[in-house]
């Protein structure tokens, strides 16, 4: 077949690429699982311990959330570089898994039906307002210039 200089010639792809696109594709899954037993271990850990003082109020997910969104708002600005299969293994997987937004949810919802409203007021303030600034602060200091561990 004779192509003209302004003609589109089609693209072979080899066998290379195609396996290279799977290995990158299977490498990023198994980095999410892999990130996410590791965040929910975490999280299950971290609830246990501090759920134990006070069991009317869920001080564990309140802590994971709120350290998960200091984690996530660092990690927003230091691996602003980092490859596809490293974001998603930190954001994806660790912090997929570590934080819990369903949880957030059906403890304000029991906190509701045993009549604690104030206490179901202020676990939301809580959780939404630190929520924003602690993402906000992580992102602050992910600024820093010596916290930069992916360089674009």
């Amino acid at each position: 077949m004779d192509y003209s200089s302004r003609d589109i010639r089609p693209v072979q792809v080899s066998r290379y690429t195609h396996c290279m696109a799977a290995v990158n594709s299977l490498q990023t899954w198994l980095a999410v699982a892999a990130g996410g037993a590791l965040g929910s271990s975490l999280r299950y850990a971290v609830s246990t311990l501090l759920n134990r003082p006070a069991p009317g109020f869920p001080f564990g997910t309140l802590a994971v959330n709120l350290a998960g969104c200091l984690a996530i708002g660092f990690c927003w600005q230091t691996l602003a570089g980092a490859s596809t299969t490293v974001k998603a293994l930190v954001f994806v997987g660790i912090l997929g898994g570590f934080t819990t937004f369903s949880s957030f949810g059906i403890e304000t919802m029991r906190m509701v039906k045993a009549g604690q409203h104030g206490e179901a007021l202020l676990y939301i303030g809580l959780s939404n307002g630190l929520g924003l600034a602690m993402v906000w602060l992580g992102w602050l200091l992910g600024k820093l210039p010596e916290q930069r561990l992916f360089v674009p």
